[in-house]
């Protein structure tokens, strides 16, 4: 009887999986996560001694499984089931299961558990996801009666998405292929399930283009308008540097300094008598 209720289906590992795993010194690796310093065979573990958490534990013993996040995460899974606990295994692929369920099949329920006691529970279970097979892919065979020759289907040059005005639109025209729902173009005919993705496939790409198109120009205009506010505070401020000169005493030695500076000649200009 599973430990984890969860129901393990048909389990399986993959080739891929089974060759990293053996790759690796699972032994050591194990054994590096129970026996910290101090730890001897009679050390009672608890589930803080493993550095892991259960969300942690969740996503190591998961689809993309790495040897080393595994190891841990069994570790961690068989702990807190010898104190009493027990992670969620629904969503866990059905290889995992197999490994948790021989791991805890090994340990008493809330009765604590040992160093030793724990590396071997833990082996037992590496040891049933690597004894199970690959999954394996069966051919399907094509009745007789479907290789007859079928009859031509319209063109789909004059074909037009009934009741599909949008690209969200055409999205759940893909989406609902196969499904029945006749207000959809695909729904029943593959030549017209080539038209509808030919057809959001150049909607997303307009799509694309003009947010690009739409994001430049408002650059643009950011930016010419940031500059256009630049020559006016310029300007302003130019503005407020005469006036504060005009308003010095020594206003006509600075103004002969700046002419000086700039390569000009400074020359009075002679008020004109009244009439």
């Amino acid at each position: 009887m599973s430990i984890i209720t969860t129901q393990v289906k048909v389990a399986t590992l993959s080739v891929a999986t089974k060759k990293a795993f053996n790759a690796v010194p699972l032994s050591d690796i194990l054994h590096g996560a129970i026996y910290r310093e101090g730890v001897t065979d009679t050390t009672t573990i608890k589930p803080s001694d493993i550095r892991m958490n259960q969300a942690a534990a969740i996503t190591a013993l998961g689809g993309k499984m790495s040897p080393q996040s595994f190891v841990l995460g069994l570790v961690f899974a068989a702990v807190r089931y010898a104190h009493g606990q027990q992670i969620d295994g629904t969503s866990l692929p059905s290889g995992s299961l197999t490994a948790i369920n021989a791991s805890l099949s090994m340990i008493k329920k809330g009765a604590g558990i040992n160093a030793l006691s724990l590396e071997t529970a833990t082996k037992a279970g590496i040891d049933a996801l690597l004894a199970l097979p690959a999954p394996v892919t069966v051919k399907k065979t094509t009745p007789a009666a479907l290789n007859a020759p079928v009859a031509p289907v319209a063109p789909v040059a004059n074909i037009k998405p009934c009741g599909v005005a949008n690209l969200d639109d055409l999205r759940k025209g893909l989406i609902w292929q196969g499904v029945g729902d006749t207000d959809y173009i695909g729904h029943s005919n593959p030549h017209h399930a080539t038209a509808l993705a030919s057809i959001m496939a150049k909607a997303e790409a307009a799509e694309k283009a003009a947010a690009e198109k739409a994001a430049a120009e408002k650059a643009a205009a950011e930016k010419a308008e940031g500059e256009a506010k630049f020559e006016e505070d310029v300007e302003k401020s130019a503005k407020a540097l005469v006036a504060s000169v005009a308003s010095r005493r020594d206003a006509e030695e600075i103004a002969r300094e700046i002419a000086t500076s700039l390569g000009f000649r400074l020359v009075r200009i002679a008020a004109k008598k009244a009439a």
